[in-house]
């Protein structure tokens, strides 16, 4: 890349993205910071800090010579700044979306939309990106942890704080592979020099595939509390967790399900490389 077109870094301040900020800033790589509320951070090394909507800053991105970018926010809210992007020279962008495009349907109604916005927006992408000309990578991370305050594990931990305890679905089996934040901005960054023409995804997980169970049950060990799960038929967790707004019940109901994914590919094209779960311990679990 021409170092006097600093690439787009769109989503900054989010779980993802921080990371991806910290690592460009670092290796002394100039990027343009886009964040909904953040402002820089002190001694940011972004050549801009804009803070704003992205779907507001259309003609910015348009106007703007860069020859890539890194988006982290939300997939649907890709489509509409392809355009303005590759009117700015942008060729080549890494995009995080989420495994959850290829859940099976019927775990619940916001689970169901969640994957539909998914699989719409890889699709409104794929013909875009064949109409401008551009090459994308779709990052389709697994269960993503550390840095994020509102992430699944996070949620579990502030709950086994609070209560000591952690209600599972008695099948509480199925096979977990969560990511580290930072992985997935290593990767990323890895990626947006080394773009495949068209539109290709690749699956992100962590190193190690856990029984959810264990999974829980290393929260438990990151927090120095004795595990203490409590077992439930998964109708009644589920209708408990809709009752009580806890969360969606479709998690529940996913609890019994593998949701995994092969590196291979990630691997092979930009050296997916991901730690084992928990490396800091406590200070992964996006506690304040």
């Amino acid at each position: 890349m021409d170092a006097a077109q600093p690439l787009w870094l769109i989503g900054a301040s989010g779980q993802v993205g921080r990371f991806v900020a910290e690592r460009l800033a670092t290796a002394g790589r100039p990027f343009r910071a886009v964040t909904g509320s953040t402002p820089a951070p002190p001694g940011s090394r972004a050549a801009a800090w804009l803070v704003g909507d992205a779907a507001d800053m259309t003609e910015r991105f348009a106007a703007t010579r860069a020859e890539a970018a890194i988006l982290t926010l939300g997939l649907w809210t890709v489509p509409p700044l392809l355009a303005p992007l590759a009117a700015g020279g942008v060729r080549r962008i890494v995009a995080v979306g989420s495994m959850a495009r290829h859940y099976r349907p019927g775990y619940s109604a916001a689970t169901d939309r969640l994957r539909t916005q998914l699989i719409e927006a890889v699709a409104r992408i794929e013909t875009q990106a064949r109409d401008l000309g551009l090459a994308v990578a779709i990052m389709q991370p697994t269960e993503i942890y550390g840095g994020g305050r509102r992430s699944a594990i996070a949620q579990a931990a502030r709950l086994i704080r609070r209560w000591g305890v952690f209600p599972v679905a008695r099948r509480a089996e199925g096979l977990r592979q969560p990511v580290h934040a930072d992985d997935i901005a290593a990767t990323s960054i890895a990626a947006v020099d080394r773009v495949a023409p068209g539109v290709r995804s690749y699956p992100l997980g962590g190193s190690e595939r856990l029984a959810f169970s264990e999974m829980i049950g290393r929260i438990f060990d990151a927090l120095g509390r004795p595990r203490r799960l409590a077992r439930l038929p998964a109708p009644v967790l589920a209708a408990a967790t809709a009752c009580l707004r806890l969360g969606d019940p479709g998690g529940v109901r996913r609890q019994a399900d593998d949701l995994t994914a092969d590196n291979a590919a990630a691997a092979a094209a930009f050296g997916h490389a991901p730690c084992a779960f928990l490396p800091a311990g406590a200070g992964d679990l996006g506690l304040d």
